[in-house]
């Protein structure tokens, strides 16, 4: 008997962004939900907080994230052969045509790119294959003649399928061609996408997913899994959007503390002003004036002191929502 996929979490996209989205994809930092139906593309926080859609030249369908290049390749569903660039805000580079293919019965179903080897994997309903960036096909990774694709993820070295069998979907987890598991999912959503997400703070020995599907009422849900492989490590490349977010926290750290060395010189040369005033001075007014100039260096740097706390509070609230994660 197949086992049930176990769910952590189940988040309901509510009114009114209860709409037919198809493909989902991650860039370290933001949520992206395709809406084909509208020629959009939607941006979610973190914690899948709509914050506002991008209009877009196409009904672009499935979607990943290239973390080399930070770009991402999108498709149309009614497309086989034709994939598309696209910036960080929706806008499209070019395109690419899919070169000495194999015969394919449908449209792109998914779409994920492979860290490792700089390539892009492709799915159709009857098989998956590996591209370069220029179109080139580099392998078949896997061919199915009872089982239709639904959606695509490479996670090195996983490649993770989900595939419809007899009106039932499955996760299907294959690791260097071999099946290492299969996974039932429950009967009351559809699978549309899934994207992996390295930046819960959980060890590298698990993989947490992230399913884009639709509920028995059509209305879109994501189910969040966390799944351990027993001792398989995921590759590093996996968690490199995620290093660049660390990497700018510690730009942001070492801002703030390079600030409040030069505030400290600051404040240390007006109370040398002040002592020295102190000796030289002829009268009570030009100690007054000395002291007014003093207090405008103190307000201003307490202003200042306020910005870098508050910079420093948004880079200390970014590490706790992940580790909530």
């Amino acid at each position: 008997m197949d086992q049930l996929l176990e769910l952590d979490a189940v988040t309901s996209l509510s009114e009114p962004l209860c709409k037919r989205y198809k493909g989902m994809s991650f860039d370290g930092n933001f949520f992206y939900l395709t809406l084909p139906e509208e020629s959009k593309v939607c941006k979610f926080s973190r914690d899948f907080i709509f914050l506002h859609s991008f209009e877009v030249n196409r009904p672009y369908f499935a979607i990943c994230y290239d973390s080399i290049e930070h770009c991402f390749w999108a498709s149309e569903e009614r497309l086989r052969h034709t994939i598309f660039r696209l910036d960080c805000d929706m806008e499209e580079w070019g395109e690419v045509q899919i070169r000495k293919c194999c015969a394919v019965s449908s449209g792109i179903c998914g779409l994920s790119f492979h860290c490792q080897n700089e390539t892009i994997i492709v799915a159709y309903e009857n098989c998956t294959i590996e591209l370069t960036r220029e179109g080139e096909m580099v392998q078949v990774l896997q061919r199915s003649e009872k089982d239709e694709n639904l959606g695509v993820l490479f996670v090195p070295p996983f490649l993770i399928l989900v595939q419809r069998c007899r009106q039932k979907q499955f996760l299907k987890i294959f690791c260097r061609e071999e099946l290492i598991r299969c996974l039932c999912i429950p009967d009351c959503y559809k699978v549309k996408a899934l994207i992996f997400c390295p930046c819960c703070g959980i060890e590298r020995k698990k993989l947490v997913l992230f399913i884009l599907v639709w509920d028995s009422c059509s209305c879109p849900c994501i189910l969040k899994c966390v799944l351990d492989f027993c001792g398989k490590e995921i590759c590093d490349c996996n968690f490199s959007c995620c290093c660049e977010r660390e990497d700018c926290r510690c730009s942001i750290i070492e801002s703030v503390a390079k600030s409040e060395c030069a505030l400290a010189h600051i404040l240390n040369a007006e109370g040398e002003k002040l002592q020295k005033a102190v000796e030289l001075a002829d009268n009570i007014c030009e100690l007054l004036e000395v002291n007014r100039s003093v207090q405008r260096t103190i307000t201003k740097v307490t202003f200042l002191e306020q910005v870098l706390y508050a910079k420093l509070e948004t880079a200390a609230n970014s590490v706790d929502k992940c580790e909530e994660k």
